[in-house]
């Protein structure tokens, strides 16, 4: 066993540590074992490799397989600041990440154009690379189309629903009072403040942000990191199903296989 896991000591990293046992008397244990190394390689978070977009693309893979397609929306943004990640929670609750959001309800609700619906802005939290938004259509192939143009008409005109939004923020701060960490997650908690740059449990600073956040903020968010930029959508399904020329007013086109998409050893682009 010692053998089996004596590489991973060979590497930088964080080790964490959860039980009975008096933390120094675990380290002397390692350090017997000759596991504890002073010249560990200084090993990288890998991180995957992103494309710039300056102009609207529409990609599709042809599956005859396929009864249903499965659409994805992609819009590159930026990096965010502190306090523009604690918005960005608001708004993915109100836009997209819940049955009571925009995108769920307009989607599937009202129009009956997905089995799934959902929305999402993510961010890296060591800025390596650029926020987006993500947002994924999962529907009958014969409502490809339409199902193409509801979403991406709510990501181009996002509405405002202010009864919404109050319940969203509510919801969101009721979510994150009942997330308790139980102490074997402690250490990989602390090991995240801890390299996004904190000194103390952000918890409670963050939750008194979101009180204080407003539809204004939101907007705003909206507004300077989604509207009005570059959309890349992704597609699969069955071609027979599924109106390609419609699709080309949303962007270039563009035909991939699946050698394309997936590239053996090597990260996907």
């Amino acid at each position: 066993i010692i053998s089996e896991v004596e590489t991973v000591f060979n590497y930088s990293g964080d080790i964490g540590f959860i039980g009975n046992t008096d933390t120094q008397e675990v380290i002397k244990m390692l350090n017997d074992y000759g596991l504890i190394k002073n010249d560990a390689v200084k090993a990288d978070k890998k991180v995957k490799k992103r494309i710039n977009y300056d102009e609207n693309v529409v990609y599709f893979v042809h599956n005859k397989k396929f009864k249903q397609s499965n659409i994805n929306f992609y819009v590159p943004s930026e990096n965010l600041n502190d306090k523009e990640k604690l918005i960005s929670r608001v708004f993915n609750k109100y836009f997209g990440t819940d049955m009571y959001s925009i995108v769920f309800q307009e989607i599937r609700e009202f129009r009956s154009l997905g089995y799934s619906a959902y929305s999402n802005f993510s961010y890296d939290y060591l800025y390596r690379y650029p926020g987006y938004l993500f947002a994924f259509v999962g529907t009958q192939a014969y409502k490809t189309n339409e199902a193409v143009e509801a979403m991406s008409g709510l990501i181009k005109d996002m509405p405002k629903k202010m009864e919404k939004f109050n319940v969203s923020k509510e919801a969101l701060l009721m979510s994150r009072n009942s997330q308790y960490i139980t102490f074997r997650n402690i250490p990989v908690n602390v090991a995240y403040w801890v390299e996004e740059g904190y000194d103390h449990d952000p918890r409670v600073d963050n939750t008194n942000y979101i009180k204080e956040t407003t539809y204004d903020d939101i907007d705003n968010f909206y507004q300077t990191k989604v509207h009005e930029r570059p959309m890349v959508i992704m597609i699969v399904g069955n071609k027979k199903d599924i109106d390609l020329t419609d699709l080309e007013r949303y962007g270039t086109g563009k035909i991939l296989k699946y050698k394309d998409i997936c590239k053996k050893g090597s990260w996907i682009n």
